[in-house]
């Protein structure tokens, strides 16, 4: 991290960032590229899990509602657990130890819906994958008060909102050579089988 750090704080655009505020916006860009990835390509994976004749799958309307009943849940749990988030946030001795605990939690839990095959599986990881993201975000929104001075706050606030825009446009266009190609390998992969 030291590396990255020293090589782009020399360029223009982070010049004069600490190495906690750097990694404060790189987070923003990680988080920002999840967000577009959580409304543009998991829906597509999951109804792909989904839909389909075989046991256990079930058609476009139901893989369409489940996911929306997901998506709601998520969203009345992280609102009901946003104040206890909030509070958790508001003591500076457990903020790393929260943070990287729901980061990680949230990290793996993406990473593990990679390869699950069955479509409730797949929900329920989402699902607390987008919990944990939620309790990440709490606590890293709070974490702006401890990394910088009052006089900088809206400087890097801004480089965070900026960065994490580059994040999420770029992400889409740097995975769809990935997502391409695997979707060609399972496909055939599907076709030879049959």
């Amino acid at each position: 991290m030291k590396s990255i750090f020293h090589a782009l704080n020399r360029l223009k655009v982070f010049r004069g960032l600490t190495e906690q505020e750097f990694a404060w916006v790189l987070y923003d860009v990680g988080n920002s590229a999840f967000t577009m990835l959580s409304c543009s390509l998991i829906p597509i994976w999951f109804k792909s899990l989904a839909i389909g004749t075989a046991p256990g799958q079930i058609n476009s309307h139901q893989a369409t509602a489940y996911y929306s009943i997901a998506v709601a849940v998520v969203t009345v749990i992280v609102a009901l657990l946003g104040p206890i988030f909030g509070v958790l946030a508001d003591h500076k001795d457990k903020k790393k130890v929260l943070f990287t605990t729901a980061a990680t939690l949230g990290i793996f839990g993406c990473i593990l819906n990679g390869f699950i095959t069955g479509w409730l599986l797949f929900l329920i990881i989402f699902v607390f994958t987008k919990i944990c993201y939620s309790a990440s975000l709490t606590i890293y929104d709070s974490m702006l008060n401890d990394i910088t001075s009052e006089e900088r706050m809206d400087e890097v606030s801004s480089y965070g909102f900026a960065w994490g825009y580059i994040g999420s446009c770029s992400s889409p266009m740097c995975l769809d050579p990935i997502w391409s190609a695997c979707c060609r390998i399972f496909s055939l992969k599907a076709s030879a089988s049959r």
